[in-house]
């Protein structure tokens, strides 16, 4: 069996639960010329801390509630992750949309929960 998304394989739905939810940050931070579509989903296996004034996605048993955004390119993921910094890592998962279903996805997990 193929985990999805495979590396490099665009478009890709990735779940956003913080300051990349915000259609206005979104626009800026990849430079796109209107604003973008996020549609409402959830993951589950997560669970929300704060690290600061930011949003800290880890490991645990609960369903988050968010939106999910599909990213076009690779520059726009590199872009995404250059936000975010190296203090959260991509992973996959299973965005579920309550329309659509289920879709595979990548979210922006928190990588040192010591820090917490």
């Amino acid at each position: 069996e193929t985990f999805r998304p495979t590396q490099d394989e665009y478009p890709v739905y990735y779940f956003f639960y913080g300051t990349l939810a915000e259609p206005q940050w979104l626009k800026r931070i990849l430079n796109l010329p209107e604003m973008p579509i996020l549609k409402r989903a959830t993951i589950h296996g997560g669970t929300l801390k704060m690290w600061g004034p930011y949003k800290a996605l880890i490991n645990g048993p609960e369903t988050i509630q968010g939106w999910a955004y599909l990213v076009q390119n690779k520059k726009h993921e590199t872009r995404l992750c250059e936000y975010e910094t190296p203090n959260y890592e991509v992973v996959r998962c299973k965005i579920r949309f309550e329309e659509e279903g289920e879709v595979p996805g990548c979210v922006f997990r928190f990588v040192d929960q010591r820090q917490l």
